[in-house]
């Protein structure tokens, strides 16, 4: 006679198993997406394959060991629909800093702002770090005391944040957290 377990144990076996299904699919999507990215930068060639797997199996391996943190992964879809917007604001980002160097007499008026990080530490903060330099302008240099980012904006852009906060809030919902709260006193959403 096998012996049963308690409710809760079960709950709880139920939980880490959907878990580890969840961060299959995503690592099994981090997989697919470099090698098509793999792909497409290489030409696809036979013998490109032999340097992109080794990187691909690399990245994956990495992604997998660093998984551990308590944020939920992001979900296909959810990654498939801010994969759009990175893409988007890529070439928007690109557009614009282009845009600057070739204009002729363009002033830039280069500043650094602080932004109140309100995502906690782990992926999806990361997330949003790395994130954060695709937008038009900006770049993310430092945090300080583990609450702000400090930013280096170049150009005529916002002087608020309403660019970031965007950003974060999309970070957000790639990784199921609830809505990050503006703080009071900044600048709607444009």
């Amino acid at each position: 006679m096998g012996r049963r377990l308690p409710m809760d144990g079960t709950r709880g076996v139920r939980a880490r198993l959907a878990r580890a299904r969840a961060a299959f699919g995503s690592h099994a999507l981090l997989v697919l997406l470099l090698a098509v990215t793999w792909g497409v930068l290489s030409g696809g060639g036979p013998e490109s394959w032999i340097v992109g797997l080794p990187a691909i199996a690399v990245a994956a391996a990495w992604s997998v060991r660093h998984a551990v943190d308590r944020q939920t992964p992001p979900q296909p879809f959810r990654f498939i629909r801010f994969a759009g917007y990175f893409l988007h604001e890529s070439l928007r980002g690109g557009i614009y800093v282009a845009g600057l160097a070739v204009r002729p007499g363009t002033r830039l008026q280069p500043r650094f702002v602080l932004y109140p990080l309100r995502l906690q530490p782990g992926p999806a903060r990361r997330t949003f770090l790395n994130t954060v330099s695709l937008l038009p302008g900006t770049l993310s240099t430092t945090i300080v005391d583990e609450e702000a980012l400090v930013v280096h904006r170049i150009g005529a852009g916002p002087d608020h944040d309403a660019d970031l906060h965007e950003c974060e809030q999309r970070v957000a919902r790639l990784f199921g957290i609830d809505t990050v709260a503006r703080p009071a006193g900044s600048a709607p959403d444009a």
